[in-house]
């Protein structure tokens, strides 16, 4: 027990070195365990009530804070731990632990905690816009790039403009895993890839889920011109997805390009939608007085 401990415990430090947020990181659904929050705040419970050697574990990652300080229920993900910690863990009896706070207490022989959950993005061939041109998310990790097209504060609906901003990190799944991806195509030949759960840039000024998008429904380009909607269709996608953190305390700064579309990066995805759109109104990111 004891040896199985450190291997986690090692593994867990290793997965927040990864990349700055830890936990909150890896994505869920890349290990096919994506859970609502309501769901989250179940499994937590179950999890301090039947694995009590990870309790301190639990109580520690038990809720996630964005950057901006807003807060999450964070829920454990369980699998068998590779006894080399730099390695990928895996899950060879396809078990996923309850979502129901009441739920029986058994847990597979040699199965731990293998992380804390959070949100992912795109795929790793999708283009990011940055200050030297079109880059795969992909490869930018690998490279390391820390250039990333970005808002610039004093833009506005009928004055968009982008700066060259900073990448504060990245993130990768922990494993590749099913996803579920949704194609964005506008009027105009756009095209996006992402998960259900990723924010864009509506033309009036809020923030909306991709799963929340309808044929017609109107996205901003990163020259502020109107992006129609004119088709939606879904595929599974078998790998790893990606996403980045940028750097900067203004709103304006969380907004990216891909796609040649507005997005919001990891720290506006970590957020509810309606938390983020609260933040919006706030700061006067609607309608006529976007990004002002």
């Amino acid at each position: 027990m004891k040896k199985q401990l450190l291997v986690t415990t090692m593994l867990l430090s290793h997965l927040s070195s990864m990349a700055a947020g830890g936990f909150a990181e890896a994505r869920c659904a890349a290990w096919g365990d994506n859970l609502n929050q309501p769901q989250a705040k179940e499994r937590m419970k179950w999890a301090m009530t039947c694995d009590p050697a990870n309790r301190r574990l639990l109580y520690t990652y038990r809720t996630y804070t964005a950057p901006d300080g807003s807060k999450r229920p964070a829920y454990p993900i369980y699998g068998l731990p590779n006894e080399d910690f730099t390695k990928d863990p895996s899950n060879p009896l396809k078990w996923y632990p309850p979502k129901s706070a009441n739920a029986d207490c058994y847990i597979p022989e040699g199965y731990d905690i293998i992380g804390f959950c959070a949100s992912g993005c795109y795929t790793a061939d999708q283009l990011i816009q940055t200050g030297n041109g079109e880059y795969k998310i992909a490869n930018m990790l690998n490279n390391k790039m820390k250039s990333v097209t970005t808002l610039d504060k004093d833009s506005s609906l009928s004055d968009l403009r982008t700066k060259e901003g900073e990448v504060l990190s990245y993130m990768k799944s922990i494993v590749d895993g099913e996803h579920r991806i949704i194609i964005i195509e506008t009027e105009s030949g756009k095209r996006l890839e992402v998960t259900e759960e990723h924010p864009l840039v509506l033309a009036s000024g809020h923030y909306a889920d991709a799963n929340q998008l309808k044929v017609g429904s109107k996205l901003l380009s990163e020259l502020g011109e109107v992006e129609v909607i004119t088709k939606l269709s879904e595929k599974q996608y078998h790998g790893k997805v990606f996403n980045l953190r940028t750097k900067g305390s203004a709103e304006t700064d969380r907004v990216i390009v891909a796609g040649g579309l507005l997005n919001g990066d990891l720290t506006v995805q970590q957020r509810t939608t309606n938390r983020a759109n609260q933040h919006l109104l706030r700061t006067k990111l609607v309608r006529g007085e976007l990004l002002k």
